[in-house]
C-alpha cells in the first residue's frame, strides 16, 4: 500500500492527538472565537480589560469554556514546535482560496504563557477570518449551499442546483432573469423563455441562455462554463473588447481574470458530476484547486507563500480532501502536513 504523503504530525504526541480529536468534535466557530480571544494582548494577564472580557466570554457557556481549555492546552504543547518554527522563519503563508497573505504577528508572552513560536502560529491559524473580497449582487434573493448541495426551483420554473459551499443571488422581473454567482459551482436547468434570456454573471464572464442545462463555476482567478444541452453565449468581462463565445452541447470554456478564453470539449455527463464534487482542472492555479477543495469538502487547507501559483491539471474529487491532497502532492512534489484543529499545510520547503 502506498504511504500517504500527508504527515500526521499530531501522531507524534498522544496528548496532541487527543486534543485534536476532541477539537474536531467541537464547533469550529466557537474554536475560532476562542483562538481569536487568545490572540489578544492582555489575555491571561490578571487585571487587564481583555482578560476580564475573555473570562466573561468563557463563563457564557460550557462550550466556550471547553474550547478555551482545548486551545490553551494546545498552545502549551511543544510537540509542534519544529514545524511551526520553520513556518515562522518564512514569515508568511497563503490561505488557500482567499487570496490573502498573512504575516506572522510578533507578540510578547508572559512567562506563564510563554510557549514559543507554536503559540503564535496557533493564534495565526485562528485569525484566518473570512474577509475575502468576493463579487456580490446589490439586490436579489440569496441561495446558499452551506454543508451540502442544495436544489431550488425559481419563479420561472428553472432549477438551480448548488454544489456545497456555493452562493448565488437571483432577481427575476418582467423583462429580465438575472443570476449572480457569488462563489462556487451551480448547475442550471433554465426554463425556455425567448423573451427573457437568463443572464448569469461572475466577475469574469456573463453567460446568456434562453433555455438549456449547463454548469457555471466561479473560482478566484477564473470562471468555467460547461454545456450539457442547448446553446450558451459567454462574454468575457476582461479589459478591452473580447468577442462573445458560443457554446453547444459538449463544449466548455474557461475565462480568466485577465480575459483569456480557453475552449475545450467536455463529456456532457460531467456537468451533473460537478454537484458530486468532480472537477476537471486543465490547467488551473493550485490556489483555485485548493479553494474548490476547501469550499466543497469543508477542509481547511493552507499553502506556503507562492505555492498557490503552481499550475496543475487533472480530475479531482474535491469533496474528498485527503484524496485530493494526495493527488496534489504526487503530481507537484509538494509535501502536506496535518495541523491541529483540522488544518492541513502544503509547502515546497520541507
Amino acid at each position: 500500500m502506498m504511504k500517504s504523503p500527508i504527515r500526521n504530525i499530531s501522531d507524534k504526541n498522544p496528548v496532541s492527538g487527543q486534543i485534536v480529536a476532541e477539537t474536531l468534535g467541537a464547533s469550529s466557530n466557537i474554536l475560532d472565537q476562542a483562538m481569536a480571544w487568545l490572540a489578544r494582548d492582555g489575555v491571561g494577564v490578571s487585571g487587564t480589560a481583555n482578560d476580564e472580557a475573555f473570562r466573561l466570554w468563557c463563563a457564557t457557556s460550557p462550550a466556550h469554556e471547553q474550547a478555551a481549555r482545548q486551545v490553551s492546552d494546545f498552545m502549551r504543547d511543544r510537540s509542534f514546535d519544529d514545524l511551526m518554527v520553520r513556518m515562522a522563519e518564512k514569515n508568511r503563508f497563503d490561505e488557500a482560496g482567499a487570496g490573502r497573505v498573512l504575516l506572522f504577528a510578533k507578540r510578547r508572552w508572559s512567562p506563564v504563557r510563554m510557549t514559543g513560536i507554536l503559540a503564535a502560529a496557533c493564534v495565526l491559524i485562528a485569525v484566518l477570518a473570512s474577509d475575502r473580497d468576493i463579487f456580490r449582487s446589490g439586490s436579489g434573493t440569496m441561495i446558499e449551499a452551506d454543508s451540502k448541495p442544495k436544489s431550488q426551483i425559481l419563479a420561472d420554473g428553472s432549477t438551480v442546483q448548488l454544489a456545497r459551499g456555493s452562493v448565488l443571488t437571483w432577481d427575476f422581473s418582467g423583462d429580465a432573469r438575472q443570476i449572480d454567482l457569488i462563489g462556487g459551482a451551480v448547475v442550471i436547468d433554465a426554463a425556455h423563455d425567448a423573451a427573457r434570456p437568463m443572464v448569469i454573471t461572475t466577475p469574469h464572464a456573463t453567460t446568456t441562455v434562453v433555455g438549456t442545462r449547463f454548469a457555471v463555476i466561479y473560482d478566484e482567478t477564473a470562471s468555467t462554463i460547461d454545456v450539457e444541452e442547448g446553446i450558451v453565449r459567454v462574454t468575457p468581462s476582461g479589459p478591452g473588447e473580447v468577442p462573445e463565445t458560443t457554446l453547444l452541447a459538449g463544449e466548455g470554456v474557461s475565462v480568466s481574470d485577465i480575459g483569456d478564453v480557453s475552449r475545450r470539449q467536455i463529456s456532457t455527463a460531467s456537468v451533473g458530476q460537478v454537484l458530486d464534487g468532480w472537477r476537471v482542472f486543465a490547467p488551473n492555479r493550485l490556489g483555485d484547486v485548493v479553494g474548490s477543495i476547501n469550499r466543497q469538502s469543508g477542509a481547511k487547507i493552507l499553502m506556503d507563500i507562492g505555492v498557490g501559483d503552481i499550475m496543475i491539471r487533472g480530475r479531482y474529487h474535491v469533496t474528498d480532501a485527503v484524496q485530493s491532497v494526495q493527488l496534489i502532492t504526487a503530481s507537484t512534489g509538494l509535501s502536506a502536513h496535518s495541523l491541529p484543529f483540522g488544518y492541513m499545510f502544503l509547502t515546497d520547503r520541507f
